[in-house]
């Protein structure tokens, strides 16, 4: 039987690489996850922000506060998924 991860080992696995975290309410950010806390609280670095209306800015750090994370993924398989999409069309284009 495959041992199973804890979802606070599961995030650590993602220090260093970059995430999209969709938050409570109208956000979604992806960046690099350069730390977390046992509140899943995370540092992103060279981040981008992504409203529901389909504007995003850039950012060089952010704290998330991890009571207001819905979700948290990977962003290659984003990537991978929308490969010929620009960033917002493929943010638009979630499959959930």
């Amino acid at each position: 039987m495959a041992s199973q991860l804890l979802p606070l080992e599961l995030i650590d696995k993602c220090v260093g690489s970059k995430i999209w975290v969709v938050m409570k309410g109208e956000k979604e950010f992806s960046g690099t996850l350069v730390g977390f806390d046992d509140y899943v609280n995370m540092v992103l670095e060279d981040v981008t922000e992504f409203d529901y209306s389909g504007n995003h800015t850039n950012l060089s750090k952010i704290l998330l506060n991890g009571n207001n994370i819905c979700m948290v993924r990977q962003w290659k398989i984003s990537q991978v998924r929308f490969a010929n999409d620009s960033l917002v069309d493929s943010w638009w284009r979630r499959p959930w």
